[in-house]
């Protein structure tokens, strides 16, 4: 299989494959202790500012909710596996508030440039740059939502109901027992269904996705290639002693599971 690198996987946690340009509004939290000083000393006895405590926890807790449920509707629409996964979806969420609090952090520092800032950092300067990046997230996280829904992947619901009947036939053909005729009409019809799946995943922006494609293209041009019904039956199967089919086999294994990772969520079928 052909491995990814990990600043290629990290790209597309990042990115989910929507490119760079709703992160280029990155540095504005830049600005935020600035502001947010300027409203906080009005009052010193008050030192969270305008808001309590508990507000900011709770709008904390509902922006990194609301982050996690956007992202991972944007996770559903892409040809990226691994971005189905909610425990990656998490880890995203993590990565971006962890970005805006460093962010946010510089910004501390050009507004206090002193030895002693860093020290002098309280649970009301955490709790606020905390809320800040939570609530960035949740806005920069709608962004990304957004571009996708402006027709980045489409409508994924063709994509779904390809993948099915992909797979369906695949399996149908997997476990016939018949020859002639009608294996070689289940043999076509995996032929069919695949290049009617690859034309879907052509659209794919992700690095994981455009690796699958690769993948998948390579697999079936192949398949279709080949004339001996043997050969086909024991890619399928993996029931041989060729290395070269047992090899062509395992490559339809895991593309296989790709491919049902990427179809098998039902959230996404909007």
């Amino acid at each position: 299989m052909e491995n990814l690198s990990l600043w290629a996987r990290l790209e597309d946690h990042l990115t989910f494959g929507a490119g760079y340009v709703p992160f280029l509004a990155i540095p504005i939290p830049v600005f935020f202790p600035f502001v947010f000083g300027l409203i906080r000393f009005q009052d010193v006895r008050a030192p969270f500012g305008p808001l309590s405590p508990s507000l900011y926890v709770i709008i904390t807790i509902v922006a990194l909710i609301v982050s996690y449920l956007l992202l991972r509707q944007v996770g559903r629409w892409t040809f990226a596996p691994s971005l189905h996964q909610p425990k990656n979806i998490l880890l995203t969420v993590g990565l971006y508030v962890g970005a805006v609090l460093a962010v946010v952090f510089i910004g501390y520092l050009i507004t206090n440039p002193r030895p002693e800032a860093v020290t002098q950092l309280g649970l009301p300067d955490v709790l606020v740059g905390l809320t800040v990046a939570s609530v960035y997230t949740a806005l920069l996280s709608a962004v990304i939502l957004r571009q996708d829904l402006a027709g980045l992947y489409g409508k994924p619901s063709g994509r779904f109901r390809r993948i099915e009947d992909w797979l369906e036939a695949v399996d149908t053909a997997a476990n016939t027992e018949t020859s002639g005729k009608t294996q070689v009409s289940a043999y076509q019809k995996i032929v069919d269904e695949g290049e009617a799946l690859l034309d879907e995943l052509e659209g794919a922006r992700t690095n994981e996705g455009e690796r699958l494609h690769s993948m998948f293209e390579k697999w079936l041009s192949d398949f279709r290639q080949r004339s001996s019904s043997i050969s086909r039956a024991a890619i399928l199967t993996g029931e041989t002693g060729n290395d070269r089919l047992l090899d062509k086999h395992q490559t339809l294994t895991w593309i296989r599971q790709q491919v049902a990772d990427i179809g098998g969520d039902e959230g996404g079928r909007i």
